[in-house]
């Protein structure tokens, strides 16, 4: 492959489950899920050149060190390029820069995100025009999330992740108002698969909540949304992991309209009125905790080339600066 052509840049978002209710184990031994998963304006940056190898590199200005990454023959990245070669009997290679933003086992999808912006970027960069099903169904493979962020934008996730569907059914340009939250983060690492052995799985949240959840969102109305937000995870999270407990409480006491607990933690977010009250949560938490104002991209695109700095202009690419009104 020529090295002439010039590098392919993707943004990768963090995501927040509006809504996770967790069924009984099935047959194939995954969980039975229902879950309102939605980008947030926090990314990883992901750079693509072409080369003769697969080589991953970690950028400087990341704010994750590299050894929170783990070992490279389990990084999602690398997994995602070697299953197009093997797949497309390809022998082209890439040099990925990565610059991490998003917190590593935080429930926050940065590893799934990656690997869905790696499947995008190489199918491009490589030629070779795979539709996005298929797509989807070689990143299932590696994740019961990542077909959620290979689709892109807000996605209800069914099955054990793999089953799709489209929170609305409205135009593509019909827009839905973001959410503004404040996401925290105690450094916890919350192991995913120690968190559902340790659940005690019934879908007993209400099955209405989603309908809730999806129309509150759409109309921008944070006060009937703040009561339906479900985790079935939360409670033994919570018992289990005390720090996260403790940043959800801080998150409480700043004046969030609501705290959740974001896919399997240890990430937790609070719902705020609008950019001024985030702003506002935000200066009260604790020194020391991590945390970042963000809002909700209903409409993402994780191939998508589209001009970031236009969505989320800020320095650290975490905290976005548009103002959303209030409910």
């Amino acid at each position: 492959m020529s090295h002439q052509i010039a590098p392919l840049i993707l943004h990768a978002p963090a995501k927040v489950n509006l809504t996770l209710q967790v069924g009984p184990v099935r047959p194939d031994g995954f969980h039975e899920l229902d879950s309102l998963l939605i980008p947030v304006t926090l990314f990883d940056t992901l750079r693509f050149t072409p080369a003769n190898t697969l080589e991953l590199l970690h950028a400087p200005d990341s704010e994750i060190p590299p050894e929170a990454l783990g070992a490279p023959e389990h990084n999602l990245i690398l997994r995602a390029a070697r299953l197009l070669q093997r797949e497309t009997s390809t022998s082209f290679g890439a040099t990925i820069h990565l610059t991490k933003r998003i917190p590593t086992g935080a429930g926050l999808g940065g590893g799934s995100s990656d690997c869905a912006a790696t499947l995008h970027a190489l199918n491009r960069l490589w030629n070779l025009n795979l539709p996005i099903p298929r797509l989807e169904a070689l990143s299932a493979t590696l994740g019961s999330d990542i077909p959620a962020f290979v689709r892109g934008g807000a996605q209800r996730m069914l099955g054990r992740g793999e089953r799709l569907e489209s929170p609305w059914n409205t135009p593509e340009n019909a827009p839905i108002p973001p959410l503004w939250l404040v996401l925290a983060n105690c450094g916890t690492h919350c192991s995913t698969k120690e968190v559902y052995a340790h659940c005690t799985p019934a879908l007993t949240s209400p099955p209405e909540v989603y309908y809730t959840v999806r129309s509150s969102t759409a109309r921008g109305a944070v006060s009937e949304l703040a009561p339906a937000l479900v985790n079935d995870l939360q409670d033994g999270v919570f018992r289990r992991y005390p720090q996260v407990a403790q940043s959800a409480r801080e998150l409480e006491q700043a004046g969030a309209l609501r705290v959740l607990l974001s896919g399997s933690g240890a990430t937790v977010f609070g719902l705020a009125r609008n950019r001024r009250h985030a702003e506002e949560m935000a200066r009260r938490l604790p020194a020391g905790l991590w945390n970042r104002i963000v809002h909700t991209i209903a409409r993402w695109c994780n191939g998508s080339t589209r001009d970031f700095d236009s969505l989320c202009p800020s320095s650290n690419l975490g905290r976005a600066t548009t103002d959303s009104g209030s409910d």
